[in-house]
């Protein structure tokens, strides 16, 4: 008896032994990308530690930078502040004129323009001019957008000034930048837009804002046809086949 007693505990600790060493192997195997175009944050993570423990003072502004940028700690939004303001079957402004669409709008050669500067976005050397479509923040949108009226086809023709693309593409995305002129919550877009001037950089790229704008990004890729974070795409491709350190450029700064 005592025999057999030795040899099931000798069984047990040669067991142990290659449960830990298997799951040990793949230690070094880490997927990291160090590249603010692709970097993911822990934003709903970082939510919940501090909920369970109190900050320390000197965490407090790093707090506020990451969820309000100096404006509001991270427990202060209203409940469900991050979820989308309109409901499916919701109307808001433009929607019987510029539907969503549940198929593809972009050609096969407006897919390829598309990527092309997405490529560039992603290496960092996208022109400004590129800039004018941007959500929000472009010439065209601010240019043809007022608190409650978004003038698509006038975006249209001022997006074509610079993307090559057909107009049922065009106007396909429009009708997304329009939904979410009215659906994107706040606390969202600012998570999501970062401090693009500041170390830190914009935040498209990280998990948690592709969370919270998960609907646009979904009505985005039906006007593509393919997934729409492209450039989170390349970024990521680019920082494993290491262009950043091979051209010189930090993409830290």
């Amino acid at each position: 008896m005592s025999l057999l007693r030795v040899l099931i505990v000798s069984l047990l600790t040669v067991t142990t032994q290659l449960s830990v060493r298997s799951d040990g192997d793949g230690a070094g195997a880490d997927d990291k990308v160090d590249s603010l175009v692709y970097e993911f944050g822990g934003f709903f993570e970082f939510v919940g530690q501090v909920s369970d423990a109190p900050a320390a003072p000197g965490e407090q502004a790093a707090q506020q930078q990451l969820v309000g940028h100096d404006r509001k700690s991270d427990e202060a939004w209203p409940v469900g502040s991050w979820h989308a303001p309109l409901r499916s079957n919701e109307t808001y402004p433009g929607k019987a004129n510029w539907p969503l669409f549940d198929t593809p709008q972009c050609s096969a050669d407006d897919m390829t323009v598309i990527n092309y500067w997405a490529l560039k976005q992603a290496k960092k050397t996208l022109p400004q001019a590129a800039r004018a479509g941007d959500f929000k923040t472009g010439s065209c949108y601010k240019t043809f957008t007022t608190d409650w009226w978004f003038g698509i086809s006038q975006w249209v023709s001022c997006y074509q000034e610079f993307y090559n693309v057909s107009t049922p593409c065009a106007t396909c995305i429009g009708s997304v930048y329009n939904m979410a002129k009215y659906n994107m919550s706040e606390n969202c877009y600012n998570l999501c837009k970062g401090r693009p001037s500041r170390r830190d950089g914009s935040h498209w790229c990280w998990e948690d804002c592709q969370q919270c704008m998960w609907y646009v990004g979904r009505k985005l890729s039906d006007c593509y046809g393919e997934p729409y974070d492209m450039t989170c795409r390349y970024g990521k491709e680019l920082g494993k086949e290491g262009y950043f350190e091979k051209n010189g450029i930090d993409p830290k700064r």
